[in-house]
C-alpha cells in the first residue's frame, strides 16, 4: 500500500525586517489608516498611517518620545524641556501643547523633528533582529500632536541603500546566488517614482532570472544592485522565489 503523499513545505517565513517593512508598505494604502505596533521585549512603538502616509510615530520608551528627541537633537533647550514638562504636570496637557502654544520651537522645526524621530524609530525597528508587530485598521487619534506626512515605501529603500553595511550581510538579507525574484506586478502599476534601476528590476524579474545573472546585467554596480533587490524585497516590490515555489510555479504553468 503506497504512503500518502506528503504535502509540499510551507513557504519559508519572511526575515523579521522584511515582515515589518511589508507590514508597513502594505498597510499605507488609500483607506483612514492605522497603527502598526512593533514591540520587542517591554519595548513597544506605535506608527501611525493616514493616507497612505505615516504621520506620527512614538513610543513607550521615554528617550524615544517626541520632546525628549528635540531636546536630544538641540531643537529645544533643556530649560524648555523643562519649562514644558512643569507646565504640562501644572494643566494636565501634553508637553508638546506647550511647546507649540508658545511658539518654541517654530512649527518648521517641530515638523522636521517629527520627520527626524519618525525615521530614526523606523531605521531602528528594521534593524531589530527579533520582534512582533501588528497592524490595527482605524484613524489614529492624532489631536495636539504634530503631525507630518512621510511615503513608507521610500523610507523603506532609502533603508536599504545604507543598511546592513556590510555587503556580505545584505547576500545574506537577499538570499541565495540562484534566487530568482518576482515582481508583483507591473514597473507601470508601482505609483511610485521608478530610476533606471528599479525600471530594470520590475521588468526584468519574473521569476527566471537568478540573482547572479541579474546583478551581472544590471545597468548599475554590483553593491547599489543589491541593495535595491533588497530595499524591493523589503517593500513588497518584489517577493523571493525558493526552489520549491519555482517548481509549483512551472507546473501551473504546463498545466494551462
Amino acid at each position: 500500500m503506497k504512503s500518502p503523499a506528503l504535502p509540499p513545505p510551507s513557504p519559508r517565513p519572511p526575515g523579521r525586517d522584511r515582515q515589518f517593512a511589508r507590514l508597513l508598505c502594505g498597510s499605507a494604502g488609500p483607506g483612514p489608516g492605522g497603527i502598526l505596533t512593533a514591540s520587542r521585549g517591554k519595548l513597544r512603538r506605535l506608527f501611525c498611517l493616514h493616507k497612505g502616509w505615516i504621520v506620527f510615530a512614538t513610543s513607550n520608551l521615554i528617550e524615544e518620545q517626541f520632546v525628549e528627541y528635540l531636546v536630544r537633537i538641540d531643537a529645544i533647550s533643556p530649560r524648555v524641556y523643562t519649562e514644558a514638562i512643569d507646565e504640562s504636570t501644572k494643566t494636565k496637557t501634553k508637553p508638546i501643547a506647550h511647546l507649540i502654544r508658545t511658539g518654541t520651537p517654530s512649527r518648521d522645526a517641530l515638523e522636521r523633528g517629527m520627520e527626524g524621530l519618525i525615521r530614526e524609530l523606523l531605521t531602528s525597528t528594521l534593524e531589530w533582529p527579533d520582534g512582533l508587530c501588528r497592524f490595527d485598521e482605524g484613524l489614529p487619534r492624532l489631536d495636539g500632536e504634530v503631525a507630518v506626512r512621510l511615503d513608507p515605501r521610500a523610507l523603506v529603500l532609502a533603508h536599504a541603500k545604507r543598511y546592513p553595511a556590510s555587503i556580505e550581510a545584505l547576500r545574506i538579507r537577499i538570499g541565495p546566488p540562484d534566487l530568482r525574484p518576482v515582481a508583483t506586478a507591473p514597473a507601470t502599476a508601482r505609483g511610485a517614482p521608478v530610476d533606471e534601476l528599479g525600471l530594470f528590476l520590475l521588468e526584468r524579474c519574473d521569476g527566471t532570472v537568478e540573482l547572479s545573472d541579474l546583478v551581472k546585467e544590471s545597468p548599475a554596480e554590483e553593491e547599489a544592485t543589491l541593495r535595491a533587490i533588497y530595499g524591493y524585497l523589503l517593500a513588497g516590490l518584489l517577493d523571493p522565489e525558493d526552489r520549491q515555489a519555482r517548481r509549483e510555479r512551472e507546473a501551473r504553468l504546463r498545466e494551462d
